[in-house]
């Protein structure tokens, strides 16, 4: 788990757009597709809520739900910010 200055974690998204989420408890991130990866920067008290969300796929549309947010290691975090140097 990746975390930045201010102990918000780093989270993956699945899909390389650009997504807007809303938590309940009224956070809101924006997923931001960077270098081949998508990544946002999460208040720990979401880090979970995110981890349990289930997107459909948006190519196959045979209606399965399956996991689309992961954490982010340090390697993960590096090649969004740097492009992987």
């Amino acid at each position: 788990m990746q975390t930045n200055s201010d102990g918000w974690v780093a989270i993956k998204r699945l899909r390389q757009e650009q997504k807007y989420v809303k938590v309940s408890g009224g956070r809101e991130y924006v997923f931001v597709p960077n270098n081949g990866i998508c990544l946002a920067w999460v208040h720990p008290d979401d880090v979970q809520k995110l981890l349990n969300l289930r997107e459909g796929c948006g190519t196959c549309g045979n209606g399965k739900k399956k996991q689309s947010y992961w954490l982010a290691d340090e390697t993960i975090v590096r090649r969004w910010t740097y492009g992987g140097r």
